[in-house]
């Protein structure tokens, strides 16, 4: 999922992550997976997407050491869900 993310290619870093998520629901990755999905769809301006990877892992892993940075963007993506340069989706 990071090559894909770095290269760019984030509907494809988001098919990564979500394999990670699925395979590893448990595991000490899916946290990390679960932002990095959401990053990618924030990329590609799909909040509502962005938003829903960010409120499943704050629900599932709210003890997370990314649980602040996850609420942070989560914030900042509802202040911005009615603006079109942020979020289309």
């Amino acid at each position: 999922g990071e090559a894909f993310f770095k290269d760019k290619e984030y509907e494809r870093a988001m098919t990564e992550y979500q394999t990670v998520i699925d395979v590893y629901q448990d595991g000490d990755a899916a946290d990390d997976a679960f932002l990095a999905a959401a990053m990618a769809a924030t990329e590609k301006k799909w909040c509502g997407d962005a938003r829903a990877y960010l409120d499943t892992m704050l629900r599932r892993f709210p003890q997370s050491p990314l649980a602040k940075t996850a609420k942070q963007k989560l914030d900042a993506l509802k202040k911005q869900a009615k603006n079109p340069a942020v979020c289309q989706s």
